[in-house]
């Protein structure tokens, strides 16, 4: 499953069907569409993330999937694919159902939000601490 969070330029719900699905939003409006098999959060143009494309790992983790291009994240410099969601705003996340988690890191445009990733290199685990603006999704998954 894969777990993008932005916001979309537009509430039509074929406009939020085009991106990567689900979207979640942190006006979380659940809705089951008859033959779809994922479950979409859909919502109103106020909330924006930060431009990551999300995986649940085996273990039920949040790991970084992808970057929207262009988007605060991949701006940052900072983070890399793989990368482990630990915390959001200072608050322990890890393990949690990513319907809990996204409201977390979506939010106003303009507002910042801090976010902590577990990151394995070879033998060393690191910690890597980024704070991101959120702001309307502009570009594409980069797909690496």
């Amino acid at each position: 499953m894969l777990i993008s969070l932005f916001c979309q330029g537009g509430s039509d719900k074929d406009k939020v069907h085009r991106s990567v699905k689900p979207l979640y939003s942190s006006r979380q409006v659940e809705e089951k569409e008859e033959g779809d098999e994922t479950m979409g959060m859909h919502t109103s143009l106020e909330s924006c993330g930060v431009g990551i494309v999300f995986r649940i790992s085996e273990a039920g983790d949040m790991v970084i999937e992808d970057f929207i291009s262009g988007g605060p994240a991949e701006r940052s410099g900072k983070l890399k694919v793989g990368d482990q969601l630990n915390r959001v705003d200072g608050k322990f996340v890890r393990g949690q159902a990513a319907s809990k988690i996204a409201p977390k890191i979506l939010g106003p445009a303009g507002t910042i939000v801090e976010l902590a990733f577990k990151r394995v290199q070879g033998p060393a685990v690191m910690t890597v601490n980024v704070a991101v603006v959120r702001e309307p999704a502009g570009g594409q998954a980069a797909r690496r």
